[in-house]
């Protein structure tokens, strides 16, 4: 189903207000490590690099590079579902990762890097530390490959 443009708008503002409250909470609320459950924790970490910190920048040039990369993929994405919108086809993922991806970039102007803070684990094992935009992001992205897939079962 497509929705109108503001929509799809309003939904990435909100993607965006929750994802900067939630790490504005973790920023000032939280100074050590908040065990939740045993598998569930609040802890605040800097990323500088990207997806599980790969890529991760020391440096104030490879930082920006990072970033510059960042930006490139994110209006990449935007240019795609602007290009889905006007051809009809719903881009509610593509605004998930396009916001997430806009709020991480919010970060790193601001904090110098992406602020991160839900982690998961199970004894020794712990999954990166990761934060609400992150979540949108990879459910954008999961909307974005089973649109495509319906799309060759309707090609078939």
């Amino acid at each position: 189903m497509k929705l109108k443009l503001w929509a799809y708008g309003i939904i990435a503002a909100v993607v965006m207000g929750i994802d900067q409250l939630t790490k504005y909470y973790a920023i000032h609320h939280v100074a050590n490590r908040w065990n939740i459950a045993p598998f569930f924790s609040i802890d605040v970490v800097l990323n500088r690099g990207m997806s599980w910190s790969l890529f991760h920048a020391s440096g104030s040039s490879s930082f920006f590079l990072v970033s510059a990369a960042t930006a490139v993929i994110t209006l990449g994405v935007a240019w795609y579902g602007w290009i889905q919108y006007r051809q009809g086809e719903s881009i509610i993922g593509e605004t998930l990762v396009v916001a997430g991806s806009i709020s991480n970039i919010l970060d790193r102007a601001m904090h110098g890097g992406v602020v991160d803070f839900i982690l998961l684990s199970y004894g020794d094992w712990a999954w990166p530390t990761f934060n609400i935009a992150d979540m949108c992001i990879v459910f954008g992205l999961v909307c974005l490959m089973l649109k495509e897939v319906m799309q060759w079962d309707r090609a078939s």
